[in-house]
C-alpha cells in the first residue's frame, strides 16, 4: 500500500493562518523519495507571504486570481522546503517556457496542489529515473460521466466497474494516475501526450497499486508497451497518486 510516512508536523506560527497543517517525510515502501505537504486556507492567502517566505512572484501571476495564486504559492513553499531539506538553500524554482518546474540538476521532483492542499516529492536523481504525483479531488458522479470517454477505453471501463468502487472515484483515480505519469515522463520525454497514451492494464483498490502501459511511443526508451508501476490513497473528499521508476526499469 502506497504510504506517506510522516516524520515531522511543523509550526504553522510563520504562515499567518494560510498554513493549516503541515508534514513531511518519505514514502513507505521507497524512502529515498521524500514529501513535503500542507494543507492551506486561501481566505488568509496575501501577496506578501511570497517577500516573507522569500518565494518570487512570477509576472504571469501578479493579476491572477486568488485561488491561483494561493495554490502557486503552497506548491512553490513546498517545493522550497524540500530542497532546504536536501541542503539545496536559495534556489529559485523557475517555470520552463512549458510551464514544468526547472529542478536543480541533481534533483527530480514533482509538485501537485488543489484549492485546499498542496504536495511537493523529490529524490536525488541518482535514486530513481522519474518522479510523478498528483492529487486531485474526487469528482461528483456526473463530472465523471460526462469525462469518461475523454480518460478511459473501454477496457478500462470494464475493470472500474469490477473494481468494486464507486465509478467516480475509480475515475478520479485513473485520471490522476496517468496525470502522475505524465508528470514523471514529461522531463524525459518533452512532448505532451493525452490519457489515451496510457492504458491502465492491472488495478487492486486494495493494495492501492495498479500498472499503467504506454499505447504509443514517446521516445526510444518509453515505447509503447513499456509498463509502469502506480501508487494511490485516497479519502472521502480526494486521492493522491504517485508513479516513480528508474530510466533502465520503467
Amino acid at each position: 500500500m502506497f504510504t506517506l510516512t510522516h516524520t515531522a508536523s511543523l509550526n504553522l506560527s510563520h504562515s499567518a493562518g494560510f498554513i493549516t497543517a503541515e508534514v513531511q517525510g518519505y514514502l513507505g515502501d521507497r524512502p529515498s523519495v521524500r514529501f513535503h505537504q500542507i494543507r492551506f486556507d486561501p481566505r488568509y492567502y496575501h501577496d506578501t507571504l511570497f517577500n516573507q517566505w522569500n518565494i518570487p512572484l512570477p509576472e504571469q501571476f501578479c493579476q491572477a486570481i486568488i485561488k491561483r495564486k494561493a495554490e502557486y504559492l503552497a506548491g512553490r513553499y513546498c517545493a522550497q522546503q524540500q530542497l532546504d531539506a536536501l541542503g539545496i538553500h536559495g534556489f529559485e524554482l523557475r517555470q520552463g517556457e512549458d510551464r514544468a518546474p526547472i529542478w536543480p540538476a541533481q534533483v527530480i521532483g514533482s509538485i501537485s496542489h488543489h484549492h485546499r492542499s498542496a504536495i511537493v516529492v523529490t529524490s536525488q536523481a541518482q535514486d530513481n529515473g522519474f518522479l510523478g504525483i498528483d492529487t486531485e479531488l474526487i469528482m461528483k458522479a456526473d463530472v465523471a460521466a460526462n469525462l469518461r470517454e475523454m480518460i478511459i477505453n473501454e477496457q478500462e471501463n470494464q475493470l472500474l466497474a469490477h473494481s468494486g468502487m464507486p465509478f467516480n472515484l475509480a475515475l478520479t483515480l485513473i485520471f490522476s494516475l496517468k496525470e502522475s505519469l505524465y508528470k514523471a515522463l514529461y522531463p524525459q520525454v518533452n512532448k505532451f501526450f493525452d490519457c489515451h497514451a496510457a492504458r491502465v492494464i492491472e488495478f487492486a483498490p486494495l493494495q492501492g497499486r495498479c500498472q499503467l502501459q504506454l499505447t504509443e511511443s514517446l521516445n526510444s526508451i518509453h515505447t509503447a508497451g513499456s509498463v509502469y508501476q502506480g501508487q494511490f490513497i485516497w479519502d472521502s473528499q480526494e486521492v493522491t497518486t504517485l508513479v516513480t521508476g528508474t530510466t533502465e526499469t520503467p
